[in-house]
């Protein structure tokens, strides 16, 4: 006989049960169903959790992840403290992991959070929108006229598709959540298929686009519009189309070819969004460089990445630096910045929290080309004795290494250090001082690596500073106004992200030069150069062949949208573990030594020399079975009809 449970499974029940007489507007107060369908503004109250419970990966306890970033889990960035538990790959049972738990120990109540485990927050969100969907007629004429119906409708429809997205790309197919289920309707469903359950995501998006508006008003930006449907629906089809999700729940999970008819979907989705945002939202493309010298092209690229505005140029879905729309900037970015990126000489921070949690491995910065688009090889002399010279301005623009000047100093430091190495007074210019001297200098350690405790050091020898100002920096016992200056957000979709996603997908179909029904005017070469040339690279002329292309596109998107909450699912989208942690120690970094400085206190013009090492306490033990996520025993053992994932 089956069983059916009325208690939140935090999967399934969670999203499905209705909630009778609680509905989670605010953080520890009650209304009821009456209260929040009253009005348009009450209902959006309501609706405006799905904006709070979204993953922010800006800020420094995102997703579980503690004082550490997504990216951390992959080949770009690692901690000095990992999780070895997660890193080995053991997932099973562990209800409160980060990134892959299901329980919600970490949330303030029933409330989601932007902190919160993200399969918990989706089950949440998911409830949140059915309810909204199955009650907007409650809402009276007086208190919401149609159009305002149309919006709430909208952004619960486009709250539905993302965060049944967010479930599956991490479980794979699950039961459908189209409806909030009575007490008493039977809950035991079987898994739908991952094909299946994007249909879904797709269906809902398209009702999204025909209710949300085009653009908010200024007090409303950051609300999802048209075009955050629109890129995402080009998204859920790439996905769809990925090699991971041609296998099924019940089968052992192996390499596969990328689906071509899902690939054509997502290149006419993709070219279907841009040619929208290009006709509606013209201010939300990619910047034209031409004409621009270098000094203007770059300081709009940064602009991306963190701007005056609240919102971004190019941003089409993000989870703001308040969590909601326009507003005070409720998020502490001077503990984001300097838990995630700043080492304790900027931060100025008097805790243990501040160092840098979040390293660019050298597996990272190897990625970025040379500035003539060839690769860079370690067994080139030339790169070898000059390894940060010649670069991607991307890398520059993301990248602090030895000697590198960024910004200016917080924290004098505590250490003895040699006579050479001078205590940095505070707010003088900040030099980046992982390296170690050589014999002749006194073999002492830079200021930033001279800490007793390991876990302040910088032992990949890069700090991270896409999303870091250099007027961001920190004083003894205050907070300067310079962490205010801008505002950066969790980007889930933004321009750029969309051709990549559509040079992906039309090689996949047609090849770099080939065309596709449905996305005329476009090839993949075409839109692989248009991201290039935004960002100072130059074009690629001869791509080869599809094969040989997918690389350069996979490697194009690895840099361009690095720590922005894509490497951990392409990783694992692309089966790519086998390739990229097949080493005992697959994390590396840099060991600079200082041979010489030039008498002067500019590090810039300082000789290092260079080492690539093993970072020795990160290890990547990822097999078959961490493609998915496996679900908790203890929710097998209630819903006979759950499979569980290969593997577990």
């Amino acid at each position: 006989m089956k069983r059916i449970y009325k208690l939140m499974f935090v999967l399934l029940l969670a999203s499905l049960v209705a909630c009778e007489e609680y509905l989670d507007m605010v953080p520890s107060q009650d209304f009821s169903e009456e209260d929040v369908y009253e009005t348009y503004y009450t209902a959006q109250s309501y609706l405006d959790n799905c904006y709070r419970a979204l993953y922010d990966f800006s800020g420094a306890t995102a997703g579980g992840m503690g004082i550490y970033q997504i990216e951390t889990i992959t080949d770009n960035a690692c901690t000095q403290s990992p999780n070895a538990a997660f890193n080995l790959g053991d997932w099973y049972n562990k209800s409160g992991m980060q990134e892959v738990g299901w329980n919600s120990t970490n949330q303030n109540g029933d409330n989601a959070t932007g902190s919160g485990l993200p399969i918990y927050n989706a089950s949440f969100c998911l409830r949140i929108a059915n309810n909204l969907i199955d009650n907007i007629e409650s809402i009276p004429e007086i208190g919401a006229n149609q159009d305002q119906k149309n919006w709430l409708m909208g952004q619960a429809y486009f709250f539905r598709a993302w965060y049944y997205f967010e479930w599956i790309r991490r479980v794979g197919g699950m039961p459908a959540v189209d409806k909030v289920y009575a007490g008493g309707e039977e809950l035991d469903l079987p898994r739908q298929s991952y094909k299946k359950c994007s249909e879904d995501i797709i269906s809902d998006l398209d009702m999204a686009i025909g209710l949300l508006p085009h653009e908010w008003p200024d007090v409303n930006q950051g609300r999802v519009e048209k075009c955050s449907a629109h890129a995402l629906k080009g998204m859920v089809a790439l996905y769809a189309a990925s090699p991971l999700m041609q296998n099924s729940v019940d089968e052992t999970i192996e390499r596969d070819d990328y689906d071509i008819d899902w690939a054509t979907r997502a290149a006419q989705y993709s070219a279907a969004a841009l040619d929208y945002i290009k006709t509606n939202r013209p201010s939300k493309m990619m910047f034209d460089p031409t004409g621009l010298s270098e000094k203007e092209r770059d300081s709009l690229y940064t602009e991306i990445f963190y701007h005056t505005n609240y919102i971004g140029k190019e941003s089409l879905f993000c989870r703001s630096s308040n969590g909601l729309s326009a507003g005070g900037n409720a998020r502490d970015r001077e503990a984001d910045l300097s838990m995630l990126y700043q080492s304790l000489r900027v931060s100025g921070r008097s805790g243990s929290w501040g160092f840098s949690c979040s390293m660019p491995t050298q597996n990272f910065v190897d990625a970025f080309e040379m500035a003539d688009g060839t690769a860079f090889d370690w067994n080139n002399p030339e790169h070898a004795a000059k390894p940060y010279m010649d670069r991607d301005p991307r890398f520059y623009n993301f990248i602090i290494y030895a000697g590198r000047q960024w910004g200016k100093v917080g924290h004098v430091g505590t250490h003895d250090l040699p006579a050479y190495n001078k205590k940095a007074p505070v707010h003088s210019p900040y030099y980046f001082e992982p390296w170690r001297a050589s014999a002749d200098l006194g073999s002492g350690w830079g200021m930033d690596n001279a800490y007793s405790s390991y876990s302040k050091t910088i032992p990949t020898g890069y700090m991270f500073k896409k999303f870091w100002w250099p007027e961001a920096y920190g004083q003894i016992g205050s907070n300067p106004d310079g962490f205010g200056t801008y505002h950066y957000n969790a980007e889930f979709i933004r321009t750029t992200g969309v051709w990549l996603d559509l040079a992906e997908a039309l090689n996949e179909v047609a090849g770099p030069t080939g065309s596709v029904t449905g996305a005329t005017g476009y090839t993949a070469l075409e839109c692989i150069n248009k991201v290039r040339a935004k960002a100072g690279m130059p074009a690629i002329i001869t791509p080869g062949s599809k094969e040989a292309f997918r690389e350069r596109i996979r490697n194009e998107r690895r840099i361009e949208l690095s720590f922005e909450y894509h490497r951990w699912f392409d990783l694992r989208r692309w089966m790519l573990f086998d390739e990229v942690f097949s080493e005992t120690y697959p994390i590396k970094g840099m060991s600079a030594t200082l041979v010489a400085t030039d008498g002067t206190t500019n590090q810039e013009n300082w000789t290092f020399e260079y080492e690539v090492v093993d970072i020795q306490t990160e290890s990547r033990g990822y097999s078959l079975r961490n493609y998915w996520y496996p679900i908790p025993q203890s929710h097998m053992d209630r819903l006979y009809n759950i499979q569980q994932n290969p593997g577990w």
